[in-house]
């Protein structure tokens, strides 16, 4: 009776509990992209190979059946030398994220408030993306780009 009493109360204890996001606490999720290509000293906006999601030519399309919210944005490189790279978002507003000549790695949190809207896979017209401008002088360029997101 002793073991059933207590195996009762685990049972109870699991019921009561839940994994889910505390209120007014919003569950970040995220997404990686690696981008491939060879350097050519020009922007290689439109030659990259994506991998690690869908994409469709050279840029991030819509890739979940709802809106997100960008919350940040990681981009990290081994491509030297580099000459700079920029993460875009023609959605809303644009530049996320900059690297500058030789920088590996950047990463940008928005402030509360702030943040990059990005529509789900509903928005008909299917014009919006994410991009990843950048040059690197020779060799092959590797950059992966995460994307930190909450849902609408």
């Amino acid at each position: 009776m002793k073991h059933f009493a207590r195996a009762l109360v685990l049972i109870l204890a699991l019921a009561a509990w839940s994994p889910s996001t505390p209120p007014g606490v919003a569950t970040l999720f995220s997404q990686s992209f690696q981008f491939t290509g060879s350097c050519t000293n020009t922007d290689m906006v439109y030659s990259w190979k994506i991998g690690g999601g869908p994409s469709e030519h050279q840029f991030i399309r819509p890739w979940l059946p709802f809106d997100i919210t960008i919350r940040g944005v990681d981009l990290v490189t081994n491509t030297l030398p580099g000459m700079f790279w920029m993460v875009g978002n023609n959605a809303d507003g644009d530049a996320m994220l900059f690297l500058g000549k030789n920088e590996y790695h950047g990463v940008v949190w928005f402030p509360s408030g702030t943040a990059f809207a990005f529509p789900g896979t509903a928005d008909q017209e299917q014009s919006h993306y994410i991009d990843l401008h950048g040059a690197c002088a020779k060799g092959n360029a590797l950059l992966i780009m995460t994307l930190y997101y909450t849902r609408n």
